[in-house]
């Protein structure tokens, strides 16, 4: 009976080490046989692993087993990359005008030390 690795530096190298092969299978079979086929591995900490290496690739395999209604929609996909940016820009705006209103206020308290001092 199989049972999990115990230690688990011996327990990540073997899930490497049994990573390749399993993706070295996949490509022979899809090489040797004509067809196509994925893999998507979860690795033990958390990482995802792949076969072909490119989402792209992964994703259009993905679509023919499911169908183009049940996997998610590339539009949805840029509409979210584009609300990303969005995002993205405004923090650095936020972050600018902050920079500004420090840089003044630091202006100001070197006017204002030499009228304290006198």
């Amino acid at each position: 009976m199989v049972k999990q690795i115990e230690n688990s530096k011996a327990r990540r190298l073997t899930y490497k080490r049994r990573l390749n092969c399993i993706k070295k299978k996949t490509m022979e079979l899809t090489t040797l046989c004509g067809i196509n086929a994925c893999l998507v591995c979860l690795g033990p900490n958390g990482e995802v692993e792949t076969w072909p290496e490119k989402p792209s690739d992964v994703r259009d395999v993905i679509s023919k087993y499911k169908g183009p209604s049940e996997i998610e929609s590339e539009s949805e996909t840029d509409v979210l990359d584009e609300k990303i940016e969005e995002v993205e820009k405004e923090i650095e705006a936020i972050k600018k005008k902050n920079l500004g209103k420090i840089s003044m206020l630091m202006q100001l308290k070197r006017i204002e030390l030499p009228k304290r001092a006198i």
